[in-house]
């Protein structure tokens, strides 16, 4: 497994995101920051993107954990943004009028399926059907 220190640093910044696809999945229900969505984006473009297990192996057990729960099966780069966005430090990005959560309010599910919409995976709503408590009517993943 090739190993990348991945940071804030080194991904694009907020402002450099696309503004378009930002908006696609915004208006698709998705509700992580932008800052948060840059850095899925920028995470996609790397090419080796996988991360040092050793040092995020509890985050990686928790991605995979819940996808052999949810019966469904995670590629690489979805466990590798589960990682990124479960690591990273408090955001001190302000909330705008919209409501958009930074990865640290949100439960590992929701995580979890805020990526799987990032990724268009067509197991999504499987994983979702498993964990009926979390994502409830009133939920705030429902489309």
């Amino acid at each position: 497994m090739v190993t990348v220190e991945l940071s804030k640093a080194s991904v694009i910044s907020s402002q450099e995101i696309s503004l378009t696809n930002y908006q696609t999945y915004r208006s698709e229900g998705g509700i992580l920051n932008s800052e948060s969505y840059g850095m899925l984006e920028s995470f996609t473009g790397l090419k080796n993107r996988s991360l040092r297990v050793s040092t995020f192996n509890i985050p990686r057990s928790q991605a995979i954990s819940m996808a052999t729960f949810a019966k469904i099966e995670l590629v690489e780069e979805e466990i590798g943004m589960y990682v990124l966005l479960r690591t990273l430090p408090p955001s001190k990005e302000s909330t705008s009028e919209e409501l958009t959560l930074n990865p640290e309010q949100l439960s590992d599910q929701v995580l979890l399926a805020e990526i799987l919409r990032f990724t268009k995976s067509t197991q999504r709503e499987e994983f979702i059907k498993k964990y009926p408590n979390i994502f409830s009517p009133v939920g705030q993943v429902h489309d």
